[in-house]
């Protein structure tokens, strides 16, 4: 359940100062170097004020100057580790971005395959000027003032947990409940060959459930 944890790295050459506002936790403020990367705990809040914080400054108000991670299941990319996963970087722009979350368990895989949360964001606001109660960080006098600029990040009210189960054999649970030969009398071979032709014929079963992030 809530809260989850988010990876954002700062990704612009003046560094970055985040914080993550919400009722849980004092608001504190962090400092990241270019490069630098920090984990927060996110969930849905009902208060459009909490959430994650980002200031950064650029003469682009496009520049996204941040990223948000995600694990990826990508078996054929050249950067894939050992089983199959990347850590895909996700740019988070100035204004405000809501995320999707996605949790995968994947019984059919090992190591970092078998389990997955990945973000997927888009952006709902463009307004990038600073909102001071929504961050517990304050540009300091340094940065040219009409280039700072305020990232938000907000997850959305709910998310989905996808499953990924191996194949169901019906011929291997007769063998393995009643024995294969009394199965055939009991049930019939036909009908115990065709389900387990079709089973077969998907590679996995997958389940989706929706949960709230609250």
């Amino acid at each position: 359940g809530a809260p989850f944890p988010m990876t954002i790295t700062c990704t612009s050459p003046h560094g970055c100062l985040v914080s993550n506002r919400n009722h849980r936790e004092s608001a504190t403020c962090t400092s990241l170097e270019n490069g630098e990367n920090t984990t927060f705990q996110v969930e849905y809040f009902h208060s459009p004020l909490h959430g994650v914080s980002i200031l950064s400054h650029s003469t682009d108000p496009l520049t996204p100057y941040a990223v948000v991670s995600s694990d990826s299941y990508m078996p054929f990319s050249e950067i894939a580790d050992t089983d199959g996963t990347v850590v895909l970087l996700t740019d988070i722009l100035p204004g405000m971005t809501s995320y999707a979350m996605v949790v995968t368990y994947n019984e059919t895989l090992f190591g970092s395959g078998a389990f997955r949360r990945e973000f997927f964001g888009l952006q709902v606001d463009f307004t990038n000027t600073i909102i001071p109660t929504s961050t517990s960080c304050e540009a300091p006098a340094s940065w040219p003032a009409a280039e700072v600029r305020q990232a938000r990040v907000r997850l959305n009210p709910s998310y989905n947990v996808i499953t990924v189960k191996e194949p169901f054999s019906f011929s291997n649970w007769f063998a393995a409940s009643s024995g294969m030969y009394a199965a055939l009398i009991s049930y019939g071979g036909t009908a115990i060959v065709f389900m387990d032709w079709y089973s077969d014929r998907k590679s996995c079963f997958v389940f989706d459930v929706n949960r709230p992030t609250a």
